[in-house]
């Protein structure tokens, strides 16, 4: 991956989004470069309340984190090129 799509999953990360539901976005600026990025996030699983051993913890059984919609630009409005597909493969290493 480039320091651009680097770039793009740190700020993915430490959004609110990432880490309290299930879609959100991301706008800021890395240099002279304007980012614009919609995500969202399909987890599915179960809370482990067995009786005698239960830990009451979430058990993911399934997890997809998808871009929905990306777009870099320059000060003139010119668009970036990015590879959505690596950053999404990134986000979906668990």
């Amino acid at each position: 991956m480039t320091d651009l799509e680097n770039y793009i999953v740190e700020c993915i990360i430490k959004s609110d989004g990432y880490n309290d539901c299930c879609d959100g976005s991301v706008w800021v600026e890395y240099g002279r470069l304007t980012i614009d990025c919609d995500y969202s996030i399909v987890s599915e699983g179960y809370y482990d309340n067995d009786y005698f051993n239960g830990t009451g913890a979430f058990e993911e059984t399934y997890y997809n984190f998808s871009v929905d919609d990306l777009k870099v630009y320059d000060e003139d409005g010119n668009g970036v090129e990015v590879n959505v597909e690596a950053i999404e493969n990134y986000l979906n290493q668990r």
